[in-house]
């Protein structure tokens, strides 16, 4: 029954939980008549998806990431 998420990556469900949460929690701001409501499911949304840009970076060769200029 779980067998599919266990060729997931940890990160990345938990990115995919974040983002389903912030979807309901946006849902839920719209029947609350405060709008400053709408600041943490937008602050979830990006910490969701820094975590998956994360989860997809290649770390297999750090040295040369910290070292190269991307700008050059």
């Amino acid at each position: 029954m779980l067998v599919p998420f266990a060729n997931l990556n940890p990160l990345d469900m938990v990115a995919y939980a974040l983002f389903f949460s912030s979807g309901i929690e946006l849902a839920y701001m719209l029947f609350t008549p405060d709008p400053d409501e709408v600041l943490d499911p937008l602050m979830m949304g990006l910490a969701a998806t820094v975590l998956l840009g994360v989860s997809k970076m290649d770390f297999s060769n750090v040295q040369e990431g910290v070292i190269s200029n991307p700008f050059r």
